[in-house]
């Protein structure tokens, strides 16, 4: 068994370059990342991928967290609590 767990919240065309660029790294057929949406560096389709090529992959995904270690969120009570 896997889980694949992915973040969303940060949007490819509002969340300034170092996220769109790194959604168009990750994304397929010369996207400019811009219509993506995940954590501000892992696009949300990156994350879960692995439930397309491993069986029994469970998915989560947790809306409104970042992947920036600057984000409000990384780590935080928000999402971790002790």
């Amino acid at each position: 068994r896997a889980l694949a767990v992915g973040g969303t919240g940060y949007k490819g065309d509002s969340s300034g370059q170092l996220t769109q660029n790194a959604y168009s790294f990750c994304c397929p057929d010369g996207s400019d990342g811009k219509s993506y949406d995940g954590d501000g560096v892992t696009p949300i389709q990156s994350a879960l991928a692995m439930k397309d090529h491993s069986p029994n992959t469970d998915t989560l995904v947790l809306d409104d967290v970042g992947h920036f270690c600057w984000s409000d969120v990384f780590g935080g009570e928000t999402v971790a609590p002790e």
